[in-house]
């Protein structure tokens, strides 16, 4: 059962659907939902000047950085409380003066939500090397939620993506409130037709039958020259109409994932509905 939701809303691009989206689910599982918006100019701006590879940069310019980031927050709690009053959510706004005081906070939820991968031109830059600091560093399963996403209600229709690693298992444990309360629960098992090596899914049916989780197993065979996993898994996620996958998150090392694409990157960057990441 989660008791505490955390949702970061630094992200202007799609942090309205976002903090909806979460209070919503926050409200769906009866949890608290805490907003976090992370400062990042005020933890250097003591000193008069500070040093960066290409240069100086005088304190008037922080100033200016710190009060432009101040108007983005004081937006960032307007809009979360607006959302949360609407929702009647039971919810607390948190401004933290760092990624690492973020991390800190983490460790006290029990799931986070957050934007999916998007190139922010609020911020200026990507949010996935804080989606990937989450998802590897937080001990928590993570929920990206797409820009498009607006339907009510997140897990009623749960696709699994399972491969028996470290990872899928512990994100089929993080997701386990979510399973036991979902209509319908597919897991499913990609496999390149020309391997010889097969995963019996039979296994992890049993294995949900006996934590109470009404489920479905699927082997879905595909050629490793003209498909990739995370496209079987998109396509059965839109085929089911599923509001939720549950992969687990980086099942190679980040360098590789980063290097060769991998299931976690581009389901970050390209999923339709919510994904619920565990590493």
């Amino acid at each position: 059962m989660y008791k505490d939701i955390v949702v970061c809303v630094n992200e202007s691009d799609g942090r309205e659907n976002t903090i909806r989206a979460a209070a919503r689910f926050a409200n769906q599982a009866n949890a608290s939902l805490a907003g976090v918006y992370v400062t990042v100019s005020g933890t250097t701006a003591a000193s008069s000047y500070i040093s960066f590879p290409y240069g100086m940069v005088s304190k008037d310019i922080i100033t200016l950085a710190e009060e432009r980031e101040a108007e983005q927050s004081l937006k960032a709690k307007n809009l979360f409380k607006e959302i949360v009053d609407e929702l009647n959510c039971r919810a607390t706004w948190l401004v933290v003066p760092s990624y690492e005081h973020s991390l800190r906070r983490m460790a006290y939820a029990d799931l986070i939500i957050t934007n999916q991968v998007a190139y922010d031109p609020g911020q200026g830059q990507s949010n996935i090397g804080f989606i990937n600091t989450l998802v590897l560093e937080t001990g928590k399963p993570v929920i990206l939620i797409p820009p498009g996403w607006n339907q009510v209600e997140i897990g009623k229709r749960v696709l699994i993506g399972w491969d028996e690693s470290r990872e899928a298992a512990r994100a089929v444990q993080d997701a386990m409130p979510i399973l036991k309360q979902a209509d319908s629960v597919d897991a499913v098992t990609v496999n390149y037709k020309d391997h010889d090596a097969s995963i019996d899914v039979s296994e992890i049916s049993r294995y949900l039958t006996r934590r109470d989780v009404t489920n479905s197993s699927h082997l879905e065979l595909t050629d490793e020259q003209s498909d990739t996993p995370e496209r079987v898994l998109l396509e059965f996620a839109a085929k089911t109409s599923a509001d939720l996958i549950v992969v687990g998150g980086y099942g190679h090392s980040r360098i590789r994932e980063i290097i060769l694409g991998g299931v976690t990157r581009n389901l970050s960057k390209h999923s339709n509905v919510p994904v619920l990441f565990s590493h």
